[in-house]
């Protein structure tokens, strides 16, 4: 038997009651659907809610956002999905629910209520009866929070391309970078020279500190003046060695190589490398997160602009990621800075089909209330958690400075675009130009090779031979991420000149077809650098350490090639000690004794050094 309850009351509070009681059986006349309170009309704000606008830059690339080129950094394509949630998130909501006939019945009964404390003394809860229209509004408001990137970086992101079919991204010049530096809004400026390890040291540019505006370096004289005011601002400079897990598998490992990198560093500095203090070197991992929680403490006591510069690919966006000072802006306040206004922009470079959306458009990137510089784009709004710039193997992912603010405006993070590094890549296939880059750390396998052989890298890019006169046989390892292949002399030679011959097609040769014909000698290298105390430890061991290194009968003499942007290929030989040391100059000061790894003979060009061609 069903319970009466009480009768229902019109939406306009007429105290006319209605013809007849409203009972929760499910045998109510249809008629009855009809007295049903009409829904409520939306809002004038709800019927037309403002819509968002395009940021300013993307987030990913830091390019100007436009709708007009689409092969070009920056394009958004207002069709895309994720753009016009964003741009319209109100009308790209999810389809309400079709209410039934008895979810009707029950909410007209509900309305009908003079409390809800009737239902609770049956034991019935109200919100199990019907479906709640608070938690669907609840579940359709829901927004996202991260605006989009544009169309590049989402192919970048999502698919691993960057719109080949596009105008190649032009790379930065020192003197550009130079230019942007000067516009800095602090007065307190550090600038991040990062370098990989990959390659150590053929990312690094030398004399940077001269061609960024004369940064003084710290020399070895205590008492010499380190600090220098150019322009009321002061400008220093660090070194920082990247992705040093590529390098040694473990922290501790990698920290014992800190000798090695200093030395190698102030003999690629020159002259300048004799006089100065590093000091202001570091080695750090993002991947691994080793040294980045140190990094992280500097940039933020620091403060001011810390400004990231290298060449492309070096891990500049992973890193700014990994040391970026997160979730410490307590006071969401705006940076009171000043930058240079720009007058360049203009609103013809924005097109679109959409009249509504081109004013929209056109509003965000000409608000006269963004500080826009010659070069410096604006700062991003101070966030506890911004979005990071794009990372990817691709050269250039970065196109236009990227600005964001930390400890609630104290200071600013910059990632500058890569300069240019190699033209390698451009003789290399579309689809094998992400293997050229090293991504983890490679453990080589050892190959001989010796007599009229060579070795073949990427299946013909690269060709190694040592020279005939010597006929020994070298052991070589293959730290890059490029498949080695070990063949005879003629063959490799006619895979280079032939890339679309048969053997080049089984060896998956990645050169283009005009690669050969820009094909050149790149040099012939000496292996002249004694090794023996790191090579032949276990062999003193083995005689419980009484052998003397200085009276083996062999050394063990070895030189890193290195190729700028892949990697480097160690070879290694043994010679015997009586005609090493006849290969020292009568002047040297190691003759007859075990040679400096990082310090050859005088005479490096010497004939009787065993030679490498590449």
């Amino acid at each position: 038997m069903a319970v009466p309850i009480q009768r229902l009351r019109r939406r306009n509070h007429s105290t006319a009651p209605s013809a007849e009681p409203l009972s929760l059986s499910t045998t109510a006349r249809p008629q009855e659907r009809e007295l049903l309170p009409p829904a409520p009309l939306p809002s004038p704000a709800e019927a037309k809610p403002q819509r968002r606008k395009l940021p300013l830059n993307c987030s990913g690339c830091g390019a100007f956002s436009q709708t007009k080129e689409p092969l070009e950094s920056g394009y958004y394509d207002l069709e895309r999905k994720g753009v016009m949630k964003w741009l319209d998130p109100h009308a790209h909501r999810s389809k309400p629910r079709i209410m039934s006939k008895d979810d009707e019945l029950v909410i007209a009964a509900l309305h009908g209520l003079k409390s809800e404390g009737q239902l609770e003394t049956l034991g019935l809860d109200p919100s199990s009866m019907v479906y709640k229209r608070e938690l669907e509004a609840s579940t359709t408001n829901i927004e996202p929070q991260a605006p989009p990137m544009c169309d590049r970086c989402h192919k970048i992101l999502h698919y691993n391309t960057g719109g080949g079919k596009g105008p190649p991204v032009l790379h930065p010049t020192i003197a550009s970078l130079r230019e942007t530096l000067e516009e800095s809004p602090f007065e307190y400026n550090h600038v991040y020279h990062v370098i990989d390890a990959a390659d150590f040291p053929m990312s690094l540019i030398p004399r940077l500190n001269e061609l960024m505006g004369d940064i003084r370096l710290r020399s070895r004289n205590r008492r010499a003046p380190n600090i220098k005011y150019s322009r009321n601002r002061l400008t220093e400079l660090s070194f920082i060695v990247t992705r040093a897990d590529l390098l040694a598998p473990t922290r501790a490992q990698a920290q014992t190589l800190m000798p090695w990198i200093s030395q190698v560093l102030r003999q690629a500095m020159g002259d300048m490398g004799d006089r100065m203090r590093l000091g202001n070197l570091m080695c750090v991992s993002a991947k691994r997160h080793w040294w980045t929680d140190e990094l992280r403490d500097r940039i933020r006591s620091r403060g001011g602009g810390a400004w990231f510069v290298g060449k492309v690919n070096v891990g500049k966006s992973q890193l700014f990621e990994a040391v970026f000072p997160k979730g410490d802006s307590k006071k969401l306040d705006k940076s009171q800075v000043k930058v240079w206004p720009r007058h360049a922009m203009a609103a013809e470079s924005i097109g679109t089909t959409d009249n509504e959306h081109h004013r929209e458009v056109e509003e965000a990137l000409m608000d006269k209330d963004v500080p826009v510089g010659d070069l410096l784009p604006p700062s991003r709004p101070l966030e506890q958690y911004p979005t990071m710039p794009l990372v990817s193997s691709i050269p250039g992912t970065t196109v236009s400075p990227i600005r964001i603010p930390f400890s609630g405006g104290k200071g600013e993070l910059i990632d500058l675009p890569g300069l240019a590094r190699s033209d390698l890549e451009l003789y290399v296939k579309e689809q094998y130009r992400t293997k050229l880059i090293m991504t983890e750390r490679v453990v080589p396998e050892q190959m001989v090779i010796g007599g009229e052989r060579s070795l073949l890298l990427g299946g013909g890019l690269i060709r190694i031979t040592p020279i005939p006169a010597f006929r020994r046989d070298y052991m070589l390892y293959n730290f890059t991420p490029l498949d080695a292949h070990l063949t005879s002399t003629w063959k490799a030679i006619a895979v280079q000149n032939e890339p679309q011959s048969q053997l080049s097609l089984r060896l998956n040769n990645m050169t283009t077809p005009e690669a050969s014909e820009n094909m050149k000698l790149a040099g012939t290298f000496s292996v002249k650098y004694d090794i023996t105390k790191e090579r032949a430890a276990r062999w003193m061991e083995k005689r419980g350490g009484s052998s003397s290194i200085w009276k083996m009968p062999f050394r063990v003499v070895g030189v890193d090639i290195v190729i700028e942007g892949i990697g480097y290929v160690e070879l290694v030989v043994q010679v015997r000690a009586r005609e090493y040391e006849s290969w020292l100059t009568p002047d040297s000061e190691f003759q007859g004794k075990l040679g400096n790894r990082f310090r050859a003979s005088k005479n490096d060009d010497g004939p009787d050094w065993p030679k490498f061609q590449s």
